[in-house]
Order: structure tokens, then sequence, then C-alpha cells
């Protein structure tokens, strides 16, 4: 597929899109549902849709569109969260925010990588499934690691229990 020059309409509608998706990842990040004794959080579930999204992006327009978005997306984050916390008279913890914006900025340049590695396969639809499987295992371990390194120890010592049961 060409990459052709987008219109600065377009430009801004996948930075409004980009944008409340992330902070709606941001959000749910706070909130957990429980399987079989570990936390997972509910922004887990937006991870997919941001990956497809940044895919989509990347097809339509250039790397250099993606990254004034995914800044930007980022920034209005930022700019979000203080002027709730401002409003809510609450002092503002950036340290909570970054753990989960570093993982997913992280896990879509690892995904971003593997698909440009697999652009010559876009017709099979088995590699692109694989592309998200991995984006979201690579989002799932940075996250961990950035919470806790005894919880991701736990999470694969469960995980390989529940593959060889």
């Amino acid at each position: 597929m060409k990459k052709t020059n987008i219109k600065k309409e377009d430009k801004v509608v996948y930075t409004l899109l980009l944008s409340s998706f992330l902070i709606l990842f941001i959000t749910l990040d706070k909130y957990n549902f429980y399987i079989k004794g570990l936390s997972i959080s509910y922004s887990y579930l937006i991870v997919p849709i941001i990956l497809f999204i940044v895919n989509f992006i990347s097809n339509k327009a250039k790397y250099k569109v993606l990254l004034e978005t995914l800044l930007i997306s980022i920034l209005s984050i930022f700019i979000f969260i203080t002027l709730l916390d401002f409003s809510m008279q609450i002092p503002s913890n950036y340290n909570e925010l970054l753990k989960p914006i570093i993982s997913i900025i992280i896990s879509i340049i690892i995904n971003l990588i593997i698909f440009k590695l697999l652009i010559n396969y876009r017709d099979n639809y088995l590699i692109i499934l694989i592309n998200y499987l991995f984006g979201l295992i690579s989002y799932n371990i940075l996250y961990l690691l950035f919470i806790n390194k005894f919880n991701l120890i736990l999470y694969i010592y469960i995980l390989l229990i529940h593959i060889v049961l």
C-alpha cells in the first residue's frame, strides 16, 4: 500500500482517536479484575485497540505522522491528568502515571518493528494475529516489570502451570 500525504484534518482525527484511547487506557489502569488469584488491570483490554490504531495510522500515513500523533497523545494525557487533579484539588502523582505509559510506548515500538518486518505478509491474518499477541505479551511483561519483579515471576509460574495442566 502506498503511503500518501494525509490531510491536516486526518492528522487531527488520528490524534484525537489515539489520545482518547490512551486516556481511557490510563483511566482504566486503576481498576482490576481477578482471574485465578491474579490481579489484571482493565486497561489490558484496551491494549489491542491501541495497537490496532497505531498499525492503522502507520498504514495510512508516514511514520513521522505516527510519531507526532503519539507524542501529542502522550502530552494530552499529562494535560488531562493535571487538569483533573487540579480541578479535584489533588496533588498530581506522575510516578504512577509513568509506569503504564512507558510500558505501552515500548510495546507500541516493538509492535511497529514487527509490523514493519511483516509488511509483506499483510494478507496472512494469522501472522497479524501473532503480531498483536506478541504486542500484548510484551506490554504485559513490561508492565509487570515496572510494577513488581516478584509479580512477574509469580505470573510466569502460574501461566506455566496452566499451560501444563
